[in-house]
């Protein structure tokens, strides 16, 4: 008796040790915030210019989801420019962002003010350089100290700005097992305090030579799926001009409004947007 208790005595403290011991390994190998932003960084791989085609879809948040869908061109200068055209028989938009500052053309008038936020999907491929993002994040309202590990779409990611499974923070969802992002929830974004939640999520990666591209992206607001893009083409380190992103030149040649862009705030102004939409570019 006393051989049998001695020895389920020691299988105990076995399994509590080891207990302990995994414990401990799991909190030792949840890396730190920047350097899981390093290993993404560099996962997504290294260019000086980035061309992509993709089709631009616009749901208009009820059940029944009448899509508009709109052709659109974007180029990546990088590590801090981005432009962004559409265009139809009847008119022309172009979207540029360069150094933190942002230029809408639309019919030939130009307008400055606040980056909307479904074009800031882009900025977690736009800046090749883990200062550059965790400054870009910060600012964003991701505390990049802060990471855990979480599951999304069974996938297990890093979570960076959050513990897990809290999403009352804004955060960025890396898939551990390739360093990719999958998705960046964004609350209570300091230009517009009343917008609510947003999210992006990433999905089909495919590598083109040198970079990782996500091959659709899904734009949500409180839940909501609001918007969709699918890219057709990529082109790594296409010939392009790099004035093309001379935001100067740009509003010395168009009629400069001098207002802000405020981006819809509520559902019912994603319906409004969709219907200039429509106008526009049917």
């Amino acid at each position: 008796m006393r051989q049998f208790l001695k020895r389920l005595s020691i299988i105990i403290f076995t399994l509590c040790g080891a207990s302990v011991l995994f414990s401990s390994v799991g909190n030792t190998y949840v890396l730190q915030g920047p350097h899981i932003l390093e290993l993404m960084v560099e996962k997504l791989g290294d260019a000086k210019r980035l061309s992509v085609s993709q089709r631009l879809i616009i749901l208009d948040g009820s059940l029944t989801q009448n899509p508009t869908e709109i052709r659109e061109a974007v180029k990546y200068l990088y590590p801090d420019a981005f432009r962004s055209d559409i265009s139809s028989d009847t008119t022309r938009r172009i979207y540029l962002f360069n150094r933190g500052e942002v230029l809408t053309i639309t019919d030939d008038k130009a307008s400055v003010g606040v980056e909307t936020w479904y074009n800031r999907y882009k900025d977690l491929f736009l800046y090749h350089s883990r200062v550059l993002l965790a400054n870009h994040l910060t600012l964003s309202g991701v505390d990049v100290s802060v990471s855990s590990l979480g599951r999304f779409e069974e996938k297990i990611s890093y979570v960076v700005g959050a513990e897990y499974p809290a999403e009352n923070r804004s955060q960025v969802w890396i898939e551990k097992a390739t360093f990719r992002p999958i998705r960046w929830i964004l609350k209570d974004i300091p230009d517009y305090p009343d917008l609510g939640t947003v999210e992006f999520r990433y999905k089909n990666w495919k590598k083109f030579n040198t970079v990782a591209y996500p091959m659709d992206i899904e734009f949500f607001q409180d839940g909501v799926l609001v918007r969709k893009l699918h890219v057709e083409t990529v082109t790594v380190d296409p010939e392009f001009s790099e004035d093309l992103f001379d935001m100067e030149a740009l509003q010395s040649r168009y009629l400069l409004i001098e207002k802000e862009e405020k981006l819809p705030e509520t559902l019912d102004e994603v319906k409004k947007t969709i219907e200039e939409f429509k106008r526009r570019f049917e």
